[in-house]
């Protein structure tokens, strides 16, 4: 029953990580900046985790990893890499090309994670991840095969392409860091402290950028901020939920599931168009995936 809880919460944390890409979206079309729309989306989320963390008694461990400076260090260089540079592309991906491919796209990185984990950790590299490498490629392949289909241009097309082959590395090298420090700390205290330093190095640029904040009309604000509680912090949190029942490989498998999701509900929210060799090419993706990483 705890193993079955477990995958249950898992995948209603992915379940939150695609819905809350369908707010972002919504939001990207009439606010273009995506450093403003991932600000926007701190404050909530962080409130979420901080109750979370103070109705489990976690609040100590924040304080505790705040006076670790080697924590720290590999903490800040994986949220610029995950979070400013990943979540950056990762917006400007379902921007251009729709949550139907952009997610998708996006959330190829446990597949290079694992390539990455071989090159970087010595990790070993099976005829499973090969195999899942090629499949997940082949899904790509169809999924930009079919461009015409969409109201956009070639060419933002292809950035929307770019931006989400991009954010994939750049959460898979953010991961690799992740992966030297999640040892020393709690889950919850890292993501506190990840959207702590995330707002801090965020505020420059927001503050600079003050005169374009007026160009946001409420509608905007609103989806953003509720997309980011659901996805940075609803979703985070039931994932954790799972990761401490039944384990890292089974939740991170589980949460590749989400692109699925992202499929379902861009075509019944937003009414995107998703043809038979695109739905192909997500299935292919996530297929890749699951095969490289059981």
């Amino acid at each position: 029953m705890v193993n079955t809880l477990g995958a249950i919460m898992a995948f209603l944390g992915a379940f939150c990580w695609a819905l809350a890409s369908i707010f972002y979206r919504k939001a990207l079309v009439k606010f273009a900046d995506p450093l403003i729309i991932s600000m926007l989306r701190i404050p909530l989320a962080i409130t979420v985790l901080i109750l979370v963390a103070l109705l489990n008694h976690k609040l100590i461990h924040v304080i505790k990893m705040l006076r670790n400076p080697y924590f720290m260090l590999f903490l800040l260089l994986a949220t610029i890499l995950m979070n400013i540079f990943g979540d950056t592309l990762y917006l400007l991906a379902i921007r251009n090309v729709g949550v139907a491919i952009g997610f998708p796209l996006s959330t190829m990185y446990p597949l290079l994670v694992a390539i990455l984990a071989t090159v970087i950790l010595g990790e070993e590299c099976g005829i499973r991840l090969v195999l899942g490498t090629v499949i997940a490629i082949a899904g790509v392949w169809l999924l930009s095969k079919n461009e015409r289909d969409l109201n956009t241009s070639t060419s933002r097309f292809l950035v929307g392409i770019m931006a989400g082959v991009g954010a994939a590395l750049s959460f898979s090298l953010g991961i690799i860091f992740f992966r030297i420090t999640v040892t020393e700390a709690d889950p919850i205290a890292t993501a506190i402290i990840k959207l702590i330093l995330l707002f801090i190095m965020l505020l420059p640029y927001v503050l600079f950028k003050h005169d374009s904040i007026k160009n946001l009309d409420t509608k905007t604000a609103k989806l953003t901020i509720i997309g980011g509680a659901i996805g940075l912090g609803i979703g985070d949190w039931l994932f954790y939920i799972g990761l401490s029942k039944i384990g890292a490989g089974p939740a991170a498998t589980i949460a590749v599931s989400s692109p699925m999701f992202s499929v379902l509900l861009a075509m019944s929210i937003l009414r995107e168009k998703v043809s038979i060799t695109q739905f192909v090419g997500v299935i292919m993706i996530v297929a890749g995936i699951l095969l490289s990483i059981y």
